[in-house]
């Protein structure tokens, strides 16, 4: 952009309009990628997947049995076969719970890839369960592997560079089936399932039956065993091996547990809370986070709802309509442009903000448009705002902005989106808070 034309024709490209669209129904501002970054500094070792606390149990015991079966039976103990055969031990762990509920899972048990078991289950041909129905799929990892692995290794509990338990895991794996239970017997009826030549759940194998296992190894069960609860409290949270980076845990899961107990559910009203001392002195790393997350949060979401108020106006345009209509759409009335004003101040005020988000992937272009928007400059705002949803298109390799100005109009390049959030005061932000709290609740510290 150059002194010598005006923003808005700085702005301006002459490609045709996109006569398929990007149908994409993406976040245009990359604020939610952004907000997963922080999340990681609030809650590291965690994913917005990780919430129930059993399946670190369950992926122990499946890849430790699995590695014993693959030695037993002379098969190459490699990744592509442990990740083969882990597959199918995480079917049947699943056609169990969904036998012990026969076909109808209750939230409180419901595992990842939940419709695919049930259809299997009703689809059973013969009364034959096959393990071969598709799992839920993440990247090139499946089911509990593809949501849990990364956490594994982070805690320690999984190997990172071959798909096997540590020697922290394979103790965990030991908690699979509580004490005083029949391990053994559950032990080998997993085994006959998953031999060479198996295709299908064996309904029973000596005094185990496979609506048995299910009751015995179905997510809700860590409830009832506050021995496991607090093992996996331990090694999750308080008593974590390295790395270093996982020492903020047992202090944030501490302040979680306090704004539970005080009914505070609100993600920001969380947020804020640890930031001022609620519930006690953070310390300094732990307050830092949770400045950075609020005023991330706070610009982020009114600027999602600039966006979108922009979008939604060349919408009810008829996919297009005047630029001086747009921009005064998107700062809405005097109230939305003084809280939009607000949060920059704060964002400015905070130099840890950019410094945090400037290295991940679309924080550069997030810093830089916040240094430059002014919302007493409703044109210029404009400007900039779209100018940062493109840089993000590009940076995802998209063919083209959502808008695209064309003169003195606005035209409407995608007609799909229909993700609004159009009260800036409304966090579109999660911080994986609602994740942790079902984990805390997993592990006895959250009713």
């Amino acid at each position: 952009m150059t002194s010598a034309i005006s923003p808005i024709e700085a702005l301006s490209w002459s490609a045709p309009r996109l006569d398929s669209g990007d149908f994409t129904p993406e976040d245009p501002l990359a604020i939610d990628h952004l907000q997963q970054q922080i999340g990681n500094v609030l809650w590291p070792g965690f994913t917005t997947r990780t919430s129930r606390a059993f399946y670190y149990v369950m992926v122990c015991y499946g890849l430790r049995t699995v590695d014993d079966l693959l030695h037993e039976h002379g098969v190459v103990a490699n990744d592509d076969n442990r990740r083969t055969w882990f597959e199918r031990w995480e079917r049947l762990w699943a056609l169990a719970i969904c036998a012990f509920f026969d076909g109808a899972i209750p939230n409180t048990d419901a595992m990842r890839g939940k419709n695919g078991v049930v259809r299997a289950w009703r689809s059973r041909g013969g009364g034959q369960l096959a393990l071969d129905y598709p799992l839920i799929s993440r990247q090139i990892e499946l089911g509990a592997m593809g949501a849990y692995r990364s956490s594994l290794v982070q805690h320690g509990l999984l190997s990172p560079d071959v798909l096997r338990p540590t020697p922290i895991g394979a103790e965990l794996a030991d908690w699979m089936w509580a004490k005083g239970e029949a391990g053994d017997e559950f032990d080998s009826f997993v085994r006959e399932c998953l031999k060479p030549g198996t295709t299908h759940a064996i309904e029973s194998h000596g005094r185990t039956t496979l609506k048995s296992l299910g009751r015995r190894c179905r997510l809700s069960m860590i409830w009832q065993r506050k021995d496991l609860q607090a093992r996996l409290g331990g090694l999750l949270i308080d008593e974590h091996p390295p790395p270093i980076a996982l020492r903020v845990l047992p202090e944030m899961a501490r302040w979680l547990v306090d704004a539970r107990a005080d009914g505070v559910a609100d993600t920001r009203t969380f947020i804020d809370g640890v930031a001022s001392g609620q519930w006690g002195k953070p310390s300094l790393e732990v307050a830092r986070n949770a400045r950075v997350a609020v005023v991330f949060g706070d610009l982020a979401s009114a600027l999602r709802a600039c966006f979108d108020r922009a979008y939604r106006a060349v919408l009810d345009g008829g996919y297009q309509a005047l630029f001086a209509t747009v921009a005064a759409a998107c700062l809405l009335d005097v109230d939305a442009a003084a809280h939009v004003a607000s949060c920059l101040a704060a964002w400015r005020d905070t130099p840890d903000a950019a410094r945090m988000v400037r290295e991940e992937a679309h924080g550069g272009a997030f810093a830089a448009a916040a240094a430059k928007l002014d919302p007493t400059r409703p044109n210029d705002f404009l400007v900039h705002l779209l100018d940062l949803h493109r840089q993000v298109q590009v940076a995802r390799g998209k063919s083209g902005a959502w808008l695209a100005l064309d003169g003195d109009r606005v035209l409407l390049e995608a007609g799909n989106y229909r993700s609004w959030s159009l009260d800036g005061r409304v966090w579109v932000v999660g911080y994986k808070v609602g994740t942790m709290t079902e984990l805390l609740h997993d592990l006895g510290r959250v009713t």
